[in-house]
């Protein structure tokens, strides 16, 4: 008499005790009353090759999702039905890096439903190829480009057309998405449904309040050594919400963030715990709270290359600088994002004045 070890399974919900008492047996089957439903993202591909060699037909629902395996495989199965009606056999979805699904013995109705979407490498042809044998299966092919055709669309094209996405992915292209083109209503649309995406964000000197991609699990860069997000010098920004979960290729520095005056610090805290190894800064000035000032020479020696200059509460700062070098001027505004300083130059030798990176410049006193 033959025994087959997972023909009447009790209840079993956890992974490696259904690889470990039914890897490599032909049948799966559950005891009459009771339902398999069972989640194996965390099982390696080796041991989803190794559960399924021999597998012929099943009862079981299965989900693999944000998984790492590159292909899946069933070779010998011929049925497979769900655990429950209505139920689907196999959830296949957020798997950034599979390529490849094969069931080369199943024939028409050999899966009664399935939903199999949301894997960004999985190409048209093996879609294509499930959907002949599958009876009622949600299969989504993920079109590169959010649907663009393939030439002749612009960044701000991409960036409107994947708004709302859950997986943006571009053709062959290098995509980098520049905040000087995009509004924050029109970044925050694209980002706010993301799952997956493989693009550089460049946010840098702006006056955006968030930046946020709630949804996100995994980003990639647009080329290596690229940061997926650079968030530099945006005074007024004052969230960045991106999920502490999020992955990304291993030690890729994905994250670029500094001299951003408002974001506070349990934000930038949660930024350095998602990338420990990527340069993330908080705001700091010498010249953020400045007491009262009257002498050039003192500012200049207290702020030049600064990015901020603001005086503390209560304190007005106005000061005369008709005394120091054009070269002195230069290197005292050369990083100034923004200050809130009423200054004189009277009677000076300067030929040039430059503020290269100002964004706002506040009187000391309304009036």
């Amino acid at each position: 008499m033959i025994v087959l070890e997972c023909s009447e399974l009790g209840p079993i919900t956890n992974a490696a005790q259904l690889f470990e008492q039914c890897a490599g047996e032909p049948f799966i089957a559950p005891r009459p009353g009771t339902i398999l439903h069972v989640d194996l993202s965390k099982l390696t591909e080796q041991q989803l090759h190794e559960l399924f060699a021999n597998m012929v037909e099943m009862q079981i629902c299965i989900t693999v999702e944000g998984s790492s395996v590159k292909s899946l495989r069933f070779p010998r199965l011929i049925r497979w039905l769900p655990c429950a009606n209505g139920k689907p056999a196999l959830t296949l979805v957020y798997n950034y890096f599979l390529e490849n699904v094969q069931f080369p013995k199943c024939k028409r109705g050999c899966i009664k439903n399935a939903i199999i979407k949301n894997n960004p490498k999985l190409p048209s042809t093996i879609i294509e190829e499930i959907l002949t044998w599958c009876n009622q299966c949600e299969v989504i092919y993920t079109e590169p480009s959010c649907g663009l055709s393939g030439v002749g669309y612009s960044m701000i094209d991409f960036v409107r057309a994947c708004a709302g996405k859950e997986v943006i992915v571009p053709r062959r292209e290098m995509i980098i998405i520049d905040s000087s083109k995009v509004s924050e209503e029109e970044m925050n649309a694209f980002c706010s449904n993301a799952v997956y995406m493989e693009v550089c964000i460049t946010v840098t000197m702006t006056d955006y309040r968030s930046l946020r991609c709630p949804r996100l699990r995994y980003m990639k860069s647009c080329r290596p050594g690229t940061p997926v997000f650079t968030i530099v010098q945006n005074p007024y920004l004052s969230v960045v919400k991106i999920p502490p979960n999020v992955r990304y290729p291993e030690n890729e520095k994905i994250l670029l963030v500094g001299m951003n005056q408002k974001l506070p610090s349990v934000n930038i805290k949660a930024l350095k715990k998602i990338c420990p190894h990527c340069q993330i800064e908080g705001f700091f000035s010498k010249c953020s709270a400045l007491g009262p000032i009257k002498n050039g020479a003192v500012l200049f020696e207290q702020c030049a290359g600064e990015p901020f200059i603001a005086p503390r509460p209560g304190t007005i700062l106005d000061v005369d600088l008709s005394k120091l070098t054009e070269q002195q001027l230069q290197e005292l505004f050369a990083n100034m994002v923004e200050m809130q300083i009423c200054i004189t130059i009277k009677g000076s030798s300067a030929k040039s004045l430059r503020f290269p990176r100002l964004m706002r410049w506040l009187p000391c006193a309304n009036g």
